[in-house]
């Protein structure tokens, strides 16, 4: 960044807010995971080594929790207006997010602080109550649009994101409500079901493709559900997150 990590202004920070906000245009993906790649720990920071005047100010001017609210609020919003235009690099924000997140605390606690606000309630059960997107089989073969495709995606990758937050919180941040992560795991565990046809459709012998966390970290009929983190922890370490 030109103006380096203890000089950003506030105009700065609030167009980098906007930008993520409104991502609807890149110039490639490949750019677009490498700007937010750089741009995201500086910018998600709360805590720099030093503790002169100079320094608290430019942490003031990091990403402060309602702007994450934000982000966050437009993230699950866009999951369930399914604009094509939109799907592609919001989908690489979220899985730049959920790169950065393991190793920004204060990242991570913005992000569980705002899954546990008021204001972003109805956004989540929104999204938590949104159908999952068909793969629609017609004609003895599967007819997949590819901003279906997409869309399922995107949704994964969301889920992804937000229970990272959770799976990788030490004991002294925030937490996510276990309503939440079980609502969050039973959602990924139906993008994998609703790739089948729907009940008026008869479906095909096709093997569906798995989804990132049905395997191991979706709650077993008989088993506690108190170790869901652990189930889910294998899971993400085995998927190299």
């Amino acid at each position: 960044m030109v103006a380096g990590e203890n000089n950003l202004s506030a105009s700065i920070v609030d167009q980098y807010k906007a930008i993520l906000v409104h991502i609807t245009c890149a110039s490639s993906a490949a750019s677009l995971c490498e700007a937010l790649s750089a741009s995201l720990p500086l910018f998600a920071v709360s805590t720099l080594p030093s503790v002169s005047n100079t320094c608290i100010n430019s942490v003031q001017r990091r990403l402060q929790q309602s702007a994450i609210q934000e982000i966050l609020t437009e993230i699950l919003n866009t999951n369930t207006q399914c604009i094509s235009s939109r799907l592609s690099n919001f989908t690489i924000l979220v899985e730049e997010f959920a790169k950065v997140i393991p190793n920004c605390a204060s990242l991570r606690s913005k992000i569980l602080l705002a899954l546990s606000s008021n204001e972003l309630q109805e956004s989540i059960q929104t999204f938590l109550h949104y159908p999952e997107p068909y793969i629609w089989c017609r004609e003895d073969e599967y007819i997949t649009a590819n901003s279906t495709a997409l869309h399922r995606k995107f949704i994964s990758a969301t889920i992804s994101m937000l229970l990272t937050s959770a799976l990788t919180s030490h004991s002294s941040e925030p937490g996510l409500p276990h309503t939440l992560a079980m609502a969050l795991l039973s959602k990924q565990q139906k993008l994998t079901h609703t790739m089948t046809c729907p009940p008026n459709v008869a479906p095909l012998s096709v093997q569906p493709s798995i989804s990132l966390f049905e395997q191991g970290c979706t709650p077993a009929t008989g088993r506690p559900l108190q170790d869901w983190r652990e189930r889910l922890r294998s899971e993400l370490e085995s998927q190299s997150f």
